[in-house]
């Protein structure tokens, strides 16, 4: 996975790097990541003052989620916790739609042991 991480507002310190990158790949076991894009932000005249934005790149439609805090490892936490929810959420509605499938075809009527007669 190539991860992207960039600091605005403020300097980034790698505690803050290292703490996105494990995040994140504890996430790929849930999905196959190609490529994860965060945004770490402090707005110093918004209120809740830290903004972080998380985009991630996995086969079908890419996950966002943008979420704010009063902290910036409360923001994290938030944010990898909704694309944690989002990629759980796929992944069940996949399976429903994958068994919802597999019981969708004709009905199988349990053998008597009684022949059919065979056309000739």
């Amino acid at each position: 996975m190539k991860s992207i991480i960039r600091f605005r507002g403020f300097n980034g310190q790698e505690a803050w790097r290292g703490l996105v990158e494990r995040l994140l790949a504890g996430l790929q076991d849930l999905a196959s990541i190609s490529q994860a894009e965060v945004v770490l932000e402090k707005q110093a005249e918004a209120k809740p003052p830290f903004r972080v934005g998380v985009s991630l790149a996995i086969p079908g439609p890419d996950i966002h989620a943008s979420v704010a805090g009063h902290t910036l490892q409360a923001a994290i936490l938030k944010a990898i916790e909704s694309v944690k929810r989002q990629i759980l959420g796929r992944n069940l509605k996949r399976a429903a739609r994958h068994k919802s499938r597999k019981h969708g075809g004709p009905v199988a009527i349990p053998w008597s042991g009684n022949r059919v007669a065979q056309r000739a």
